[in-house]
């Protein structure tokens, strides 16, 4: 494993200094492996040394805790498809009832003018909404795409960051910017406040 040419702004020192990008693979890796390398990296760091195993070791409870503080950011809601337009949603619909109807005018003739006149209702309904749920589906849209902007953004902070075993802080040698390991994910995400004190700090 090299080491980053890397100085911790804090203790002025690259003895301690690995990439965050390394440390969470490598923790995965640690994870997912009963027997990961000497030199992985995540252990290196976190763990303890063994006499039994030869190197140094971390047990797995704590291990997936660390790991997750080193995780790149992500959205928070996880979408399993791509969001449909109301009017296709209806369109459809209406296609499916023109079916039903059909079927009760073939089969149940006796129900067909009270079907028709709910189907006809539920369309009356929705074309007397439709324009604020137009305007909440592409709000919607609006803000899902906000917000792969935004973790596309923070995914590109978080490969530049490195992490100071010496001293628990995450730094941003590029911005000049040092934040406590806890407040890694909030400064991916809203990176403001952080960049405005360091420029005053200058």
């Amino acid at each position: 494993m090299k080491k980053p040419d890397t100085v911790c702004p804090q203790c002025n020192t690259s003895k301690e200094v690995y990439k965050v990008s390394e440390i969470y693979l490598s923790g995965l890796e640690s994870i997912k492996s009963s027997k990961p390398p000497k030199e992985n990296a995540f252990d290196l760091v976190f763990g303890h040394p063994s006499q039994k195993l030869g190197r140094r070791f971390v047990d797995q409870t704590t291990k997936r805790t660390l790991v997750s503080k080193f995780a790149p950011p992500s959205s928070s809601k996880q979408r399993i498809s791509r969001s449909l337009s109301p009017d296709f949603i209806v369109f459809a619909t209406f296609l499916l009832s023109i079916f039903m109807l059909y079927q009760i005018f073939t089969q149940q003739r006796e129900v067909f003018v009270p079907a028709l006149l709910i189907i006809l209702a539920v369309g009356a309904a929705y074309l007397l909404t439709r324009k604020r749920i137009v305007a909440k589906f592409i709000e919607k849209q609006k803000n899902e795409a906000r917000e792969t902007v935004q973790i596309k953004e923070a995914i590109e902070r978080w490969m530049n960051l490195y992490y100071c075993a010496a001293d628990f802080i995450v730094f941003d040698k590029k911005h000049h910017v040092s934040i406590p390991l806890q407040e890694m994910n909030n400064y991916l995400m809203s990176p403001e406040t952080w960049l405005k004190q360091a420029a005053q700090d200058e």
